[in-house]
């Protein structure tokens, strides 16, 4: 019995993840990873196979990697198998579908696709949906209110993932000089589904002096963000009571261009989808942490006085889960430890997005039933962290704009240069 059949045979035995996402942008490290799987695989370039298809129906779902994840000894996990789609479309040109529903139409077919091999080869299911499929599906709302027998699927799960987005930054952020009682911290996109829970979690297990929620503004004669951002903001100042925190000023905005500098932010996090943060938006000093995809902090621009670094991904720190690495003998890929997740090469072995590796964490775990809707819920924030500890899943490596860095650097710098602001 030769490879390939061993692992058709073992991939048919073990419960299953299929994570759902498309291209980011061109250039990125793993759209130049997606290029070469399809040169591989005979699909031909990627390039000229999306321009021949566009206008001319839905993209073809592929299957970019397919690989097991073995459990580590102790961990209490199990065996699974993960199959990653890409829905062929770059970020730009997904979130126009998702405008017109037709990105709703092409997350759909992909899932309802890999539920039914599931099914036919009698093995467990979780869905996992990554990047502006969220937006597509209402965070897997919309999926599950149009397939409701799906509820009483026991074998079939669904989740956004944003529960394991949120710890990894929330650790992330514990790597940053946020100074008790000094430090103002905003969160660009508070109103989003990972922006409310990063918002709460800050005001939970840090001290800040000041968290400004920024949303978008409102359209003309409308309050309904507005209203969300006080809501938030109620919940904000409710979770750092609850923690013993007192002395948080909580306060809203709804223009990014003026917020940050209007409130002297020394941390800003950037957690909302297709929009673009200038540096000119940010003030001196401050650090930037992105958790978007693809990322809103532009490397063209002069970004100097200030650090971003990238966030919301985690990284796998034991080798041995990864027999194959991201990929599979079954199409014949090379074996990949490094797929581009966190946009450059340099990014780190072993890095995968946030939401992919709740996913894959919540089928380790046998978790069941369905994480949907653009609410994250701190206690969902909570099991992903657990989980990840004992797969051994850290948040990814710092990098700034490509380039690797350190958190003590990145700690001490942000301190220099706010001390020079004050001075």
């Amino acid at each position: 019995m030769n490879s390939v059949h061993n692992e058709l045979t073992y991939r048919k035995q073990l419960p299953r993840v299929a994570f759902i996402a498309h291209g980011l942008l061109p250039g990125y490290f793993s759209s130049i990873r997606i290029e070469s799987f399809l040169q591989k695989a005979k699909l031909a370039n990627w390039q000229v196979y999306r321009k021949a298809e566009l206008g001319k129906g839905p993209p073809k779902a592929f299957k970019w990697l397919s690989f097991p994840v073995v459990a580590p000894a102790g961990s209490g996990a199990q065996d699974i198998w993960v199959d990653f789609y890409i829905i062929n479309r770059y970020a730009p040109e997904f979130l126009a579908a998702v405008k017109t529903g037709e990105a709703y139409q092409w997350c759909k077919s992909t899932a309802l696709y890999a539920i039914d091999e599931a099914q036919r080869d009698g093995v467990p299911i979780t869905i996992g949906w990554g990047a502006a499929t969220k937006n597509a599906t209402n965070h897997g709302k919309k999926f599950l209110d149009d397939h409701p027998g799906l509820l009483l699927c026991p074998d079939v799960s669904t989740t956004h993932g944003d529960g394991g987005t949120t710890g990894l930054a929330i650790e992330a952020l514990g790597n940053v000089n946020i100074r008790a009682g000094e430090s103002r911290v905003a969160i660009i996109g508070a109103n989003g589904c990972i922006g409310d829970a990063i918002s709460q979690a800050i005001a939970q297990h840090f001290s800040p002096r000041e968290i400004v929620l920024v949303g978008k503004p409102d359209h003309p004669g409308k309050i309904d963000k507005l209203e969300r951002l006080i809501t938030l903001r109620k919940q904000v100042e409710a979770a750092a009571l609850a923690a013993g925190k007192t002395g948080i000023r909580v306060v809203t905005e709804q223009d990014k261009s003026c917020a940050c500098l209007d409130h002297h932010t020394d941390v800003v996090v950037v957690a909302t989808t297709g929009m673009e943060l200038l540096p000119e938006e940010i003030p001196n000093g401050a650090v930037v942490v992105d958790l978007t995809t693809p990322s809103a902090c532009n490397p063209n621009h002069d970004w100097s006085g200030r650090t971003v670094i990238l966030g919301g991904c985690g990284q796998l720190n034991n080798s041995d889960m990864l027999p194959n690495g991201f990929s599979s003998f079954v199409d014949g890929s090379p074996t990949w430890r490094n797929v581009g997740a966190a946009v450059t090469e340099d990014g780190g072995d072993g890095v995968l997005w946030g939401c992919t590796w709740d996913t894959v964490a919540r089928a380790m775990y046998g978790c069941t039933g369905h994480i949907a809707g653009p609410k994250v819920e701190m206690a969902q924030v909570q099991e992903s962290l657990d989980q990840f500890k004992r797969l051994g899943i850290d948040p990814q490596p710092p990098m700034t704009f490509g380039q690797p860095n350190d958190w003590r650097e990145i700690s001490a710098n942000h301190k220099l240069e706010r001390e020079k602001v004050v001075a």
